[in-house]
């Protein structure tokens, strides 16, 4: 894989510092409660291109499930909730220990711990598409959180 880890760390370690100074603005009374929500849900939800897929998921699953994978079988990862570092996902992560895979209606909506609905987006938490979305760490990754950086930046100094 041609990413840098340690661009994508820094990237997101920025990231979560806009957050908290997003969330100090909304103390303040300078943006409100719905506006910083608003806010977070842009910053934590990537273009598909930047989010790991179920496919990709099943892949690896399927792997774990037949004992034969190599070390160079993994995606690198942005897991939620916190989203704070990349990290390779491999068939013997836990989210593989469950040997199920569920279709409904022609989508594929579980693997291992992993679900999602229609937009075939992998997830954990609560079902369907209302889980915590992980995100692929690649090029898409990248340019999306640039550009929230640069959107955040522009708040933050507007309300300097």
């Amino acid at each position: 894989m041609n990413v840098n880890i340690k661009e994508i760390n820094s990237l997101l370690k920025k990231l979560n510092k806009l957050n908290s100074k997003l969330y100090k603005l909304q103390e303040k009374g300078k943006i409100t409660a719905d506006e910083l929500n608003n806010l977070y849900y842009e910053f934590s939800n990537p273009p598909k291109r930047a989010s790991l897929k179920m496919s990709q998921v099943l892949k690896l699953h399927k792997l774990r499930h037949k004992g034969k994978w190599k070390k160079e079988d993994y995606l690198l990862v942005v897991e939620p909730q916190t989203y704070i570092k990349a990290t390779k996902l491999t068939p013997k992560n836990f989210m593989f220990d469950e040997d199920n895979v569920y279709n409904e209606n022609n989508y594929l909506v579980g693997v291992g711990y992993f679900h999602s609905g229609k937009s075939g987006l992998a997830q954990s938490g609560d079902g369907d598409d209302f889980g915590d979305l992980w995100w692929l760490a690649n090029k898409s990754l990248i340019i999306w959180i640039n550009k929230n950086l640069k959107k955040g930046e522009k708040i933050l100094n507007k309300y300097k």
